[in-house]
């Protein structure tokens, strides 16, 4: 928004102070640093790195430790021992499952445990 209104200004004619300058630049890269983080976050729970690195198993026991930390809800997670390496999609569809069930537990449930 800050480069359209700069440039709108000097389609104008309008002589911007460097100050004037700097203050739309600092503008920008704000925005684009929010825009950025906000981008990460979910690109990472759609495709945990986790996942590919440690495995179903841990990638959801650490998907479950913050989900509970910012939902308030006691999520009890076990997995069998003999649990079997999946295919990547198998257990990237088990992942989103995960996290779709623990989504909707939070907002249409109001439990507060959720057993995994």
């Amino acid at each position: 928004m800050m480069i359209l209104k700069i440039n709108r200004e000097l389609e104008r004619g309008a002589d911007l102070p460097p100050v004037e300058v700097n203050r739309y630049v600092d503008e920008v890269s704000e925005v684009l640093e929010q825009a950025i983080t906000e981008t990460r976050t979910p690109w990472h729970l759609l495709h945990p790195p986790l996942l590919e690195e440690l495995g179903l198993g841990s990638a959801v026991g650490c998907f479950i430790e913050g989900f509970a930390q910012r939902s308030k809800i006691d999520i009890s997670f076990v997995v069998t021992p003999d649990f079997e390496c999946l295919s990547h999609d198998q257990e990237l569809a088990i992942f989103r499952v995960v996290q779709e069930c623990l989504t909707n537990i939070h907002r249409h449930s109001g439990s507060k445990t959720s057993q995994i």
